[in-house]
Formats: C-alpha cells, structure tokens, sequence
C-alpha cells in the first residue's frame, strides 16, 4: 500500500501498526502529549487528571493542532485514482495519528474530538472517504472492543460506566461500536446473557456500525457524530481489566447457570420486588417487598442446586454484575455486600 509522505509524493510504506496492549494509543517521545495515569474502574474519561502546568497546556495545544494540520494537508487534493482499500488504509492511518495525540483528561488543552472530527472530514477530497472513514473506525473498533471483552467487560457494564462521565452522544456511540463488532457472532457462539445484551444495544443504537452511523451525513452533522465515534473508540479501548463473569464472544460452550430464560425471569421479579421496597415510604411494605425477594432468591438457589445434580445437567459456574445508580452509591454497595452475604452469594 502507499502512504502519502510529507512532501505529497507516494512513498512505499506499511500504516502504523495497530497495537494490541492496553495502552492502544501510546505517546511518542517527543510528542509532548499529557501522560494520564489511568485510574480505577468508574474513573475514566473526564475523571483523569493532567499534570502539565498551564504554559505547557497551551503549548501543547497549539502544537497539536499544528501537527494534525500537516498530516493532513498533503492528503486534501483529489485522489480519485485511490482504489478502496487504499482509502480505507489512508482512513486508518489518520485515525491512528488522531487517536495518538488525543488525551481525555479535559485539562491540558489538547485537540478536541470535535476539532479532530472536523480535520478528519477535511484529510481527503475524494467521493468516498466519509465512507472510508467509517469502515476505518469499524475495524479498529474490533480490535478495540475485543480487547474489553477480553479484559472481562460486557456492553451492559460498558454503557453503565459511560453513562456517568459522557455525553448521551457518546454513550450511543460506543453501542454503535459493540454492535459492530457483536454482529460477527451467531447465536450459536453467544451465551444467553450476552445474547441478550446484544438485542439491549439495538435500543441504545440503530445503527450497526460506524459506517451506517455516518452514511448520508454531511458538514456540522457529520463531524458532531465522527466527534461522538472517536471518543468511544478512545475510550472502549482504554478500559482496564475488571473481574470476567461470562465468557467472551465465540468461546460459548454449555449451559452457564442464571444465565437462562427462566433464571432472567426471576431476576427480573426479585430486581422489581427491590425497587418498589426501596421506593414506598411504608416501613411495614419495605419489609414485606424484602422478604418476598430473598424467599424467591433463596427458593431460586435451592432449584439450581437441585438442576445440578441431574446426570445431563451441564452448568458453569456464573456471577452476576448489579449496577449501582447515583444517589447514595456508596450506602447501596454496602447494603448490596450485606444482601449478599446473608444470601450465601
């Protein structure tokens, strides 16, 4: 393939390597860039903190920008002799320099997504770059994504994380991304939760990926969703590891316990019966709401154990993620601990 050199002339040379470590987007010696640490799991994206002083800040700014702007200007004049997949490499390509001198912490002064988005719809004249780019961020996002599902994240964990600290924007961009890659999996290949967790992303998006998200979208429109796109991309492929409760995509084997149809169904019971005891200002219906609920759990467990013992069962051992809202996050977490240890979870 031919990368475009600074001078515009073709040179024979391979796009930048797409890493697979945690760190996708690693900082260049001399780029200068705001070295985030990484902070613990609900902690990410506007949560990080940059440790350059204000001088640095604006320098860096206005360096990063200049960059972007050179990278991208030999590649502004008509290529229409560009064959598809060339485009889709010079999409790439762009992209990853983008992704390299981004930095989430909100504070350092470094290009915008939507500064980046709007460079990024300038980097080629040619009828069929909008189209490149989204392909572009498709399979990056698969690597990306598969990356989270490897460190233990499922779409429902994602978008609960996201919905504290992004943008609705965002959020339905990062279901847009997880749609993208989920769609290379049959039914076959998917565990009962993550099947459904599939169909739940179809409410957050619908669109199936990156490209269909941005067809038929031109100037402010367009740039506000590529804005969107990046920052998830940005972020699904910074998440750090947490505990893995299913198994990933693909690896699908046996019957993992709770996660059937009929086990939902209960769960869903117990979540509603905890819900209307936490909601109703009467002492005596709270108590009564609560009891409900453990005697389903605990009448569950008993018929789970009891499955087990079947010569055909054929279960795995499952856990089960509970998603803790704003207010009083902390109180809820030390109740959830207290509920599950007198439930023997």
């Amino acid at each position: 393939m031919t990368v475009l050199g600074a001078s515009g002339t073709g040179v024979t040379t391979p796009p930048p390597p797409w890493p697979t470590t945690s760190a996708l987007y690693p900082a260049s010696p001399e780029s200068g860039r705001c070295r985030s640490r990484p902070q613990p799991l609900g902690q990410v994206g506007r949560a990080w903190r940059c440790e350059m002083g204000r001088d640095n800040q604006k320098r860096r700014k206005a360096k990063s920008r200049e960059k972007l702007k050179r990278r991208v200007r030999d590649r502004s004049s008509d290529r229409s002799t560009f064959t598809w997949e060339e485009l889709v490499v010079q999409a790439r390509y762009v992209l990853v320099q983008i992704m390299t001198d981004a930095c989430p912490c909100g504070e350092c002064n470094a290009p915008t997504w939507e500064e980046s988005a709007r460079l990024l719809s300038g980097a080629m004249a040619h009828a069929r770059w909008p189209e490149a780019v989204g392909t572009a961020i498709d399979t990056m996002a698969e690597d990306a994504v598969g990356q989270a599902w490897d460190g233990g994240w499922m779409p429902k964990d994602v978008l609960s994380l996201m919905a504290k600290d992004f943008t609705s924007a965002t959020v339905k961009a990062s279901a847009t991304l997880m749609r993208s890659e989920l769609r290379r999996y049959s039914e076959a290949q998917l565990s009962d939760q993550w099947s459904a967790q599939r169909e739940a992303l179809a409410e957050r998006s619908g669109s199936e990926s990156a490209k269909e998200a941005l067809a038929d979208l031109e100037g402010p429109a367009w740039i506000a969703v590529a804005a969107a796109l990046l920052e998830a991309l940005y972020t699904l492929a910074d998440l750090e590891p947490i505990p893995l409760v299913q198994p990933r995509p693909g690896s699908h084997s046996g019957t993992v316990r709770g996660s059937g149809a009929e086990s939902s169904k209960v769960y869903e019971k117990i979540r509603a019966l905890l819900a209307k005891a936490e909601s109703t200002d009467s002492d005596a219906e709270a108590e009564a709401f609560t009891a409900k609920a453990q005697q389903l759990i605990a009448r569950h467990s008993i018929n789970e154990a009891l499955l087990a013992e079947t010569p055909d069962a054929a279960l795995e051992a499952a856990a089960l993620r509970v998603y803790i809202e704003k207010p009083y996050e902390k109180p809820k977490s030390e109740l959830l601990h207290v509920v599950a240890d007198a439930n023997g979870c």
